[in-house]
């Protein structure tokens, strides 16, 4: 799939591979699910907008895709995010990384944005550990490196169905201690980040503000 997408996508793709990632996710074995999520990251990558349309969104795979790696894991651990990250800017490395990845840089993009969602959806209903902590703060990290060095990421995050819902609910409301005030600040500037582009580059951008009011009143 790495070396010769021209002929084995559209061949993965007929014989409906991506079932077999699903049901390989699902493993015990951490390596295999690693290796199961590098294939699907090969796969995206390599296939063209409509192909991963087709495949991802019927079947609302990328909610799939949630449940899965809930399956064998309480928490989100850092190799698993490291693997969702290389999927979502679509630079897949053949290494699984299980140290942190190295910072994006300014020319990645969001490829795959609804990893987003997933990563958040993960991180809240991740048993909370001191483990998951570092993720998280490494997720809300790369999020703001991504749209703070490129204009078009915080366009695709904007354009997100209520992307408003999953960010709010990274933030602690009353955090009880330094690294949860912290882990709210990020959340806060992301915010002020994707509201203040809304408003100055976006057409209707104060209907995003608008929205956002009426989300977070509701959390």
């Amino acid at each position: 799939m790495s070396e010769h997408p021209s002929c084995m996508v559209p061949a993965f793709d007929m014989k409906q591979g991506v079932r077999t990632i699903f049901k390989l996710m699902a493993m015990d074995s951490q390596l295999i699910r690693l290796q199961a999520l590098k294939l699907l990251g090969f796969f995206l990558s390599r296939s063209t907008h409509k192909r991963k349309y087709d495949v991802m969104s019927p079947y609302n795979l990328y909610t799939l895709l949630t449940d899965r790696l809930l399956l064998n894991e309480e928490s989100l651990s850092l190799p698993t995010y490291n693997v969702l990250y290389e999927i979502m800017t679509e630079h897949i490395s053949q290494q699984i990384l299980y140290t942190r990845h190295p910072e994006p840089e300014s020319h990645f993009r969001l490829e795959n944005p609804m990893i987003l969602k997933v990563v958040a959806t993960l991180v809240r209903q991740s048993k909370q550990t001191d483990q998951l902590l570092e993720v998280k703060k490494l997720f809300l990290s790369d999020m703001t490196l991504l749209c703070n060095n490129n204009r078009e990421n915080r366009r695709t995050v904007l354009q997100m169905s209520v992307w408003q819902e999953w960010l709010i609910a990274m933030a602690y409301i009353h955090p009880q201690n330094t690294e949860e005030q912290k882990l709210s600040d990020m959340v806060y500037a992301l915010f002020r980040m994707l509201l203040h582009h809304a408003i100055k580059y976006e057409y209707g951008g104060w209907r995003v503000w608008v929205d956002t009011l009426a989300i977070v009143h509701s959390k």
